[in-house]
C-alpha cells in the first residue's frame, strides 16, 4: 500500500513538469519528492520492526538488568511472585478488589498506610536501588 501511494505522487509530481523550466530545476524538485518519500519508507520499516541487532536495532539491555535486580530482591526476601501473564502472553487470573461506595476498597486501610505486605519492606539499606 505504501509503494502503491509512493507511486502515485511520484506521477503526481511529473503533472508538475514544464517545458519552460530547466532539466536542473525539475530534476531538484523530483528529486527532493523522491528522496523524502524514500526516507519515510525507511523510517517506517525501521519502526515497524526496531528489535534486530544491527546499527540502530534496539536491545533490552536496560530491561534485562532492572529484571535481575527485582529478582535478587525477591530471592533476599525469600518471596515468589507469580508472572502476571503466561508462556504465550495471555493475562493470568486475578480478581479485582472491590471498591466502596466512595471509591476506597472496602474493609482495607488506604494503600498507603498498609505495609506493601510482600517482605520487600524489610530487606536492608536501598537494596532495591542501584
Amino acid at each position: 500500500m505504501l509503494a502503491f501511494i509512493s507511486a502515485v505522487i511520484f506521477v503526481f509530481m511529473l503533472f508538475f513538469a514544464d517545458r519552460s523550466e530547466g532539466a536542473l530545476t525539475q530534476a531538484v524538485l523530483m528529486g527532493s519528492v523522491v528522496t523524502v518519500i524514500v526516507a519515510m519508507l525507511l523510517l517506517i520499516r525501521f519502526l515497524d520492526s526496531p528489535f534486530h541487532e544491527s546499527v540502530g536495532g534496539v536491545r533490552p539491555v536496560a530491561m534485562e538488568r532492572k529484571l535481575d535486580i527485582v529478582d535478587e530482591a525477591l530471592s533476599a526476601a525469600n518471596r515468589r511472585v507469580p508472572p502476571p501473564c503466561d508462556a504465550r502472553g495471555n493475562p493470568a487470573s486475578w480478581t479485582r478488589p472491590r471498591t466502596g461506595a466512595t471509591g476506597s476498597r472496602s474493609g482495607h486501610d488506604p494503600p498507603r498506610a498498609r505495609s506493601r505486605g510482600d517482605g520487600l519492606e524489610q530487606l536492608p539499606g536501598n537494596a532495591l536501588e542501584r
